[in-house]
């Protein structure tokens, strides 16, 4: 089964009913009327092509009809609505799929109307419903991507604002119009009262994690299966803007995975785009292994979405949506809510596992097995000459003792080097091969064992000896 047909399956078999609208016919005051209520709601989806009964009836010309309709939402929605239209084959035939998530900038009118859904209807919304809208933008308006922070526009990167605003004139279907930096920046909401949002400096920054200290990405690869062993080959920190730490960790990544998956990409641009960043403490690190990948972030999923939906079509409740909606216009995201739908698949058609979610209170994980780094410890040991090997003991070493002077380090490693060529041996042996005290020797390795770089073996000192752990 392709694709298309997984969203659209997925998209049928939705519980809530109150996010989806069939259409067999495409009428364009109508889809606006639903689109706008979708985006001052919850968001939601529609089918054109389909009628009541799930019927596939499908639209003529599918890819001339979306521009039509595509024009008329840009002209007669207001503000700029957050939607996406693509056309789909689905039992042989071309039906458009309509995703709109809730806007960031309620509320929002169709022809200085405003719409509401109630159930799994379209409604005009009553003083009721646009008090309630409006309190729902209040909520917005206190999240943590739309507060001020103390940057100015000097602080940010203007080309990437100028790459945004071509695809924003794009988007709109007005390229000939001229815009400003400070004009674009208000009229996407990250320009509020004459300051710069968190959003903004997220995303276009020159030196973000100058105000955000929390936006920087850890990105580290482990010799072994287990991070608490602290093998650790390779540490690296990107602090750019969220263009820049995108491009830099999936170029990254190309040079050490095995077989760097769409299923991997997209799983870190969903963790960038949806993670929270309130608490200082937020973090986002992606994890490699010898036989997995691993990437967590500080975040949890809405009351609305369990774990097993993830890997299916299911409601998308932004944590940033004003994030997500300049990464849309970016395509960074593709269609709403289907990115985990499309990790479940990519990794499928290539032959993985498919990812595994875990969530706590607030972490949520994303686990792709078989997905591995190309320096598995095997490859690094086996084989290889001495200069490698203390590359490795580097690697591994670098987490151990923070504030050591160099020739303590240097000691230290060399214990680990004699060790390893010299499996089994005691304390007088390292003695008589490194010429370092006993004394010494004794508290390097209370420290190298502690740090589960070396163990014991052996009933007592007098019969047993030291071994690194890594030749488990």
């Amino acid at each position: 089964m392709n694709m298309e047909n997984i969203i659209i399956d997925n998209l049928l078999a939705l519980k809530d009913k109150s996010s989806l609208e069939l259409m067999a016919q495409s009428n364009t005051e109508t889809i606006a009327k639903s689109v706008t209520a979708f985006i001052n709601t919850n968001g939601g989806s529609i089918i054109l092509g389909m009628d009541a009964n799930k019927n596939t009836i499908g639209i003529e010309d599918a890819g001339n009809e979306i521009r039509k309709i595509r024009e008329h939402l840009r002209a007669h929605i207001k503000p700029t609505a957050p939607v996406s239209l693509d056309v789909m084959n689905y039992n042989g035939k071309d039906i458009i799929l309509i995703h709109a998530w809730a806007g960031s900038r309620k509320p929002y009118q169709y022809q200085r109307v405003f719409y509401n859904r109630h159930n799994e209807n379209t409604i005009i919304a009553g003083f009721e419903d646009i008090n309630q809208i409006i309190e729902r933008r209040k909520e917005t308006d206190v999240q943590w991507e739309r507060l001020p922070i103390g940057a100015e526009l000097t602080d940010l990167d203007t080309e990437e604002i100028r790459k945004t605003m071509e695809a924003y004139k794009k988007y709109t279907g007005n390229e000939a119009i001229t815009l400003d930096n400070e004009s674009f920046l208000t009229q996407a909401g990250l320009l509020q009262a004459g300051k710069l949002t968190h959003a903004c400096v997220l995303l276009f920054g020159k030196h973000p994690t100058h105000f955000i200290p929390q936006a920087k990405i850890r990105l580290t690869i482990y010799a072994s299966k287990h991070p608490e062993e602290r093998f650790i080959l390779e540490d690296k920190y990107f602090e750019g803007n969220l263009f820049e730490n995108s491009a830099g960790i999936i170029n990254y990544l190309d040079t050490v995975i095995e077989d760097n998956l769409k299923a991997i990409r997209e799983g870190i641009i969903n963790a960038i785009v949806h993670r929270n960043y309130y608490p200082v403490k937020s973090f986002l690190h992606i994890s490699l292994f010898s036989d997995r990948t691993e990437i967590s972030n500080l975040g949890s999923l809405p009351p609305e979405i369990a774990v097993a939906d993830l890997r299916t079509e299911h409601l998308s409740v932004l944590q940033n949506p004003g994030i997500a909606f300049i990464c849309f216009l970016r395509g960074y995201i593709e269609l709403l809510g289907v990115g985990t739908l499309e990790m479940t698949n990519n990794c499928h058609v290539n032959n993985y596992i498919e990812p595994e979610w875990t969530c706590t209170a607030d972490t949520v994980t994303v686990i792709f097995q078989g997905v591995s780094h190309r320096q598995a410890v095997e490859g690094v040991i086996k084989g290889a000459n001495k200069g490698a090997f203390e590359l490795f003991i580097e690697g591994a070493f670098r987490g151990m003792n923070e504030g050591v002077t160099e020739g303590t380090k240097n000691k230290q490693k060399q214990l680990l080097v004699t060790i390893d060529q010299n499996p089994g041996i005691r304390v007088p042996g390292i003695e008589k091969l490194t010429k370092i005290p006993v004394k010494t020797i004794e508290r390097y390795i209370k420290q190298l064992r502690t740090a589960h770089l070396i163990e014991f073996r052996g009933k007592s000192p007098q019969t047993g000896g030291y071994y690194l752990t890594i030749k488990n």
